[in-house]
């Protein structure tokens, strides 16, 4: 969690990390998305902690966990957001400055978005993802 959080730091405030948000605990859908993602801890960071750091030990379960959670919203939701991933974390945030700031080329982030309806304006990546119907990409737009 330290390293991510450094990671995530040289881009974004995220100075002291946490495993507390300060609210509530977590509820049983978190609880059911980690272990479907095989998510191995959670950190908060930033201000007021905005912001979320995720590690996983299996890319392609995280991702189709990920998947899952969107599908439930269905069409419902921001069609050009998702999760911001590396090679065994993820980090989202509240802040859409913290968001962008990972996908500079210089952080060699991507997004993996699985909304149905993503289509990024030219000039930006849209890769495949580990999982059918979702595609990594360095396109954020907080609408």
């Amino acid at each position: 969690m330290a390293a991510a959080a450094r990671f995530i730091g040289g881009f974004t405030d995220c100075r002291q990390v946490s495993a507390d948000n300060g609210e509530d605990s977590p509820t049983s859908a978190d609880a059911e998305f980690n272990k479907a993602g095989t998510v191995t801890e959670t950190g908060y960071c930033g201000r007021q902690n905005r912001t979320t750091i995720l590690l996983y030990k299996d890319a392609k379960a995280f991702q189709t966990a990920f998947k899952a959670e969107m599908a439930k919203k269905g069409n419902r939701g921001n069609p050009d957001s998702g999760i911001v991933v590396g090679q065994d974390f993820a980090m989202g945030s509240q802040d859409a400055d913290s968001m962008s700031a990972l996908l500079q080329p210089q952080a060699g982030l991507l997004m993996l978005n699985c909304h149905p309806d993503f289509k990024p304006p030219s000039g930006f990546r849209k890769e495949p993802a580990l999982v059918k119907g979702c595609v990594l990409t360095d396109y954020y737009m907080d609408h």
